[in-house]
């Protein structure tokens, strides 16, 4: 905000490109009403963008980052019917994302098959819909989804890998989980956030030894441990009653900043 501020001071008006990545920005935030001013300064100083999909991302996006389906659905309205344009696969994946936050399963599942109807869905597509999935705990369905996704040769995500370990996970299927996370690490396609997921699911069942082999597997594969890893560690000493050992981890954390200590590393302790 403080180079919009500056930008204006030099220039006077920003060009296309920072037009572009101020709505992205904004949009990201979630503030409607700053998406709004600088779409309409946007299009009225390039109006030949309006002839392209990537001209509505931020105004769709400002909507499904807030799960505003109605306003959401309206925008896709007024880009296909008032300005002809045809949807890209970035804008579908939008409208998806929001019918995601606004959690409504039934219409995720519906907008999925129009875009294979449309147009070929990517990583993307499927990472939303697989984790709509797992988050029910609907293990079935993120198979399906995932096993279609290799029958179109989409590349497997990272995103998409979360779905799957997730879903396995919340099935109490901790050794699938494991096994996937392993192979997916071999193919450079896995994250910490995934490797954490199966960390605290192990860690809830007590699995303290299962978790140590875990953080040494990441170690080992190059996956780097985060503020949360070591969140999930403390939680899992805590569960089997370490609690003398998780203060001691906490406090060397603090002293050696081994990594960024929040309140919720203490009130893991505390509780």
């Amino acid at each position: 905000e403080e180079v919009y501020r500056d930008w204006h001071s030099a220039w006077g008006d920003l060009d296309q490109w920072g037009f572009e990545k101020f709505l992205k920005f904004y949009a990201g935030a979630g503030d409607i009403q700053a998406v709004k001013d600088l779409w309409a300064r946007y299009v009225a100083r390039y109006p030949d963008v309006l002839d392209l999909p990537r001209a509505f991302r931020s105004t769709m996006n400002v909507y499904a980052q807030t799960g505003d389906v109605a306003a959401a659905e309206k925008e896709f309205r007024l880009m296909t019917d008032k300005y002809e344009v045809t949807p890209d696969i970035d804008t579908w994946n939008t409208l998806l994302k929001c019918y995601v936050r606004a959690d409504d399963f039934p219409r995720v599942l519906q907008c999925f098959e129009e875009i294979d109807a449309a147009l070929l869905p990517n990583s993307f597509t499927y990472a939303h819909v697989m984790a709509m999935a797992s988050k029910k705990g609907d293990l079935e369905t993120t198979l399906e989804f995932f096993n279609r996704s290799q029958k179109d040769r989409v590349p497997v995500s990272k995103e998409m890998t979360m779905a799957l370990v997730t879903a396995y996970c919340r099935n109490d299927r901790l050794t699938d989980a494991e096994r996937i996370c392993f192979e997916l690490a071999e193919r450079k396609a896995t994250s910490t956030g995934v490797w954490n997921q199966l960390l605290y699911y192990n860690g809830a069942q007590g699995k303290l030894d299962k978790c140590y082999e875990l953080l040494q597997a990441m170690k080992t594969h190059d996956v780097e441990w985060d503020s949360q890893t070591y969140e999930f560690l403390l939680q899992a000493l805590v569960r089997v009653d370490q609690i003398q050992p998780a203060f001691q981890l906490l406090q060397k954390a603090h002293e050696d900043k081994l990594f960024p200590v929040g309140p919720e590393h203490f009130a893991v302790v505390m509780a």
